[in-house]
This record gives C-alpha cells, sequence and structure tokens, in this order.
C-alpha cells in the first residue's frame, strides 16, 4: 500500500479519487507494472494463468442493465496501461463466470 500511495503516478491517483472507482484496477496494474508484468497475487489460482481476465457474466454489475459502470472500468484499465507503460505487454484470457477457461 505504501508503494501504491507514494509512488504510483499521481494521474492515476486522481483519477481513482475523482471517480470514486477503478482502485482495483489501478492497484492490479500498478503490481503487474512493479513485477515485470505478473498477475498479483490477490485472486484464486486459476486467475493467477493472465495478467488481465473478463469475464463473461449474464448480469452486468450497473444498475438498470446499462453499461455505464462496464465502459468505465474499461475506461479505466486503457488509460492506467497507458500510464504505466502496459499496452501490449499484458496477456489476457476469457473465463467463464465460474472460473472455468474458455
Amino acid at each position: 500500500l505504501r508503494s501504491y500511495t507514494n509512488d504510483m503516478p499521481a494521474v492515476i491517483r486522481q483519477h481513482v479519487k475523482e471517480k470514486l472507482n477503478c482502485e482495483d484496477i489501478a492497484m492490479s496494474l500498478w503490481v503487474a507494472s512493479q513485477t515485470q508484468g505478473q498477475a498479483p497475487l490477490l485472486a484464486d489460482r486459476w486467475a493467477q494463468e493472465a495478467t488481465v481476465i473478463t469475464m463473461n457474466a449474464q448480469k452486468t454489475i450497473s444498475s438498470n442493465n446499462n453499461n455505464a459502470h462496464l465502459q468505465l472500468r474499461d475506461t479505466c484499465v486503457d488509460q492506467f496501461a497507458n500510464v504505466l507503460k502496459l499496452k501490449g505487454t499484458l496477456q489476457t484470457a476469457q473465463y467463464l463466470h465460474e472460473g472455468r477457461r474458455r
């Protein structure tokens, strides 16, 4: 947490503060940037096989079934990855919502 607070680029911390969202994404990408792209050990074992994981859930987490929350989080991933120079270096994988790899 000390590194997140003191070392992470201020533009990312400011975005999280203003939007009150994406702190989990900021932490994950910050850890990845400090560990040569390795996934943080904050997930189940199956999730450690990829750095960025996309979930295929039937329902959205946003109210009224809109995509605003998902779009906000997608923007966070893109912006943070650009700032941390991770674009193109992160491996991705898709998993079913139950955690099974596609």
